[in-house]
């Protein structure tokens, strides 16, 4: 059998924050830590030259 693609492009949308149930741990400590110091803490380990990296606390927030 000859196989054809049709061109259009499968998008998945995925939402993080409804896939981990209300009240889990993690959430919990979302709502009670502020995690602003680890951007001064990271700043060295950071380089200043080539693409901007990603910020960390959408990589690990949830």
């Amino acid at each position: 059998m000859i196989g054809k693609q049709s061109g259009q492009i499968q998008m998945v949308i995925l939402d993080i924050d409804s896939m981990i149930p209300e009240g889990h741990l993690l959430k919990r400590i979302k709502d009670c830590v502020n995690f602003d110091f680890i951007y001064e803490k990271a700043a060295p380990y950071y380089s200043h030259v080539g693409r901007k990296s990603i910020d960390w606390s959408r990589l690990l927030s949830c």
